[in-house]
């Protein structure tokens, strides 16, 4: 009973927000930067085939990633220093598309690892900031709700990529 009061007082100022474009936007955007990670783990196969690697190849290429979200997330707040977040935040998810573009249109290994490179640095720096940018935009009320529903939120993205890619080329 409690919680659904809090769901519909939640809802009420969701409502009136001006601020809920911008959760919504950093919702939109950590959906996309989880799909971005996790699809192409599905692809090996075709992605190895298109450019004539062996599929370790190909997984070193996709694995960069990782690396590069680890030493950025380890740097980005002193990098950033007082530099506005929503900018940061921007400069992030702007990484992330120009990093797919620069996948999609790979000659070679040397080009989807730069891509991945690139995807890993926004990944490591928009989950280094995100958290706290939207505990600032998000009222109180939604901060319970955000909680409880953020597992539930990535389980769905990381598990629709394997059968949606399945049906679709890799590029």
């Amino acid at each position: 009973m409690r919680a659904a009061l809090v769901d519909r007082e939640a809802e009420a100022v969701a409502s009136r927000s001006p601020l809920s474009g911008a959760v919504l936007a950093m919702t939109l955007c950590a959906g996309a930067l989880i799909a971005s990670e996790f699809l192409p783990v599905s692809l090996l196969t075709p992605v190895a085939s298109d450019l004539q690697l062996s599929e370790g190849q190909a997984g070193q290429a996709i694995s960069i990633s990782g690396i590069f979200a680890v030493l950025t997330s380890l740097f980005v707040s002193a990098a950033v220093g007082r530099l506005d977040r929503r900018l940061v935040l921007l400069g992030f998810s702007l990484l992330m598309v120009a990093s797919g573009t620069v996948v999609a249109f790979a000659p070679n290994f040397l080009v989807p690892t730069i891509g991945r490179a690139l995807l890993g640095v926004a990944i490591g720096g928009f989950w280094s900031m995100s958290t706290s940018v939207v505990m600032r935009i998000a009222p109180m009320l939604w901060r319970r709700r955000l909680q409880r529903r953020s597992a539930a939120s990535s389980a769905p993205s990381s598990a629709g990529a394997a059968p949606s890619s399945a049906s679709c080329p890799w590029r």
